[in-house]
Order: C-alpha cells, then structure tokens, then sequence
C-alpha cells in the first residue's frame, strides 16, 4: 500500500480514460493490469467492457478513498497502541490494544460497521464485568487516540469511567 494520500477524482479520471489506471496510481499494478485486460476483453461483447470500465472507475475512486482513511487513522491508532514494559499488561492496555485491532480491521474494510459495532460492544461489556485496577485518568489517557479517531463516541467513554470507578 501506498504511504501517500491519493486524490480519488485523479484515480477515477485515470480510470475513466484507460482502465486500470485509477488502480496503478493508488499503488495497486497487478490489479490494474488485471483490470485492464478483463475490461479489453469485456468489450469485445461491448456491454461486459463498459460495465468492467465503469466499476475500474468506481473502484479506483473508493481505493484512494480507502487509502486516505487509513492514512488519516494510522497514526491516532499507532499512538493508541499499549507500550512494552517489564509491568504486567493491565485491563486498561489490553482495551486499547483491542480497539485499536478492531478498528484496523474496519479500516482494511475487514470487519463491516455492524461487525465492528457488535466486537467493540463484546469488548467494553468484558471490561465492564471485571473491576479496573489503577487511575482512572491513565484509562482515559490511553483512550483518548481512540476517541479522537472515533472509535469510542461520548457513551463508550461515560461507560468506561464508570467501571473504572
């Protein structure tokens, strides 16, 4: 994957007059390639090749799309991740390094926003189960990158301060 932002109307302007263009320049040459090919072949039938080419055009605008989000949310998750120390991993750790997963895999367009809903739920409901150990403000440290990336919302964190105590 690409380590720079796309423009989604270049990728899919690029698609438009050579499919499988939009897909290089987000960084994605084999798929290109073979968008290219299926597409000349797809014409040869005519309406295959058009509908080949108008989907290499919405796919490079949702690729560049997809690449910028993850760019954007990289380095608030990164930041979120729980660092090594010689002490025990704590609750509060361990649901950082959780939420920060589950929203990598939303990203990567891995989990749906129902799925990611209903595991970040399973999450908070375990913690909420078991009493946290330490200062609660430490807790609230550690979330905040994932609240600014907006993994938790204004509820997730009210419920979380509340089984921290």
């Amino acid at each position: 994957m690409t380590s720079t932002p796309r423009d989604p109307a270049i990728a899919a302007v690029l698609s438009f007059f050579l499919s499988g263009a939009g897909a290089v320049y987000n960084g994605r040459i084999g798929k290109g390639v073979v968008i290219f090919g299926a597409t000349v072949l797809g014409y040869f039938l005519i309406i295959p090749g058009l509908i080949l080419h108008l989907w290499a055009i919405y796919d490079a605008w949702k690729e560049a799309e997809r690449i910028n989000r993850t760019l954007a949310e990289g380095p608030a998750l990164r930041s979120a991740a729980p660092t090594r120390s010689a002490a025990p991993a704590t609750g509060a750790e361990d649901l950082v390094a959780k939420l920060a997963q589950l929203q990598r895999l939303r990203a990567a367009r891995m989990l749906t926003d129902g799925e990611f809903a209903a595991q970040k739920a399973a999450v908070l409901s375990r913690l909420a189960a078991r009493p946290m150990h330490g200062d609660p403000t430490d807790l609230l440290v550690r979330l905040l990158p994932l609240k600014e990336a907006g993994v938790l919302d204004d509820d997730d964190v009210a419920r979380l301060k509340r089984a921290a105590g």
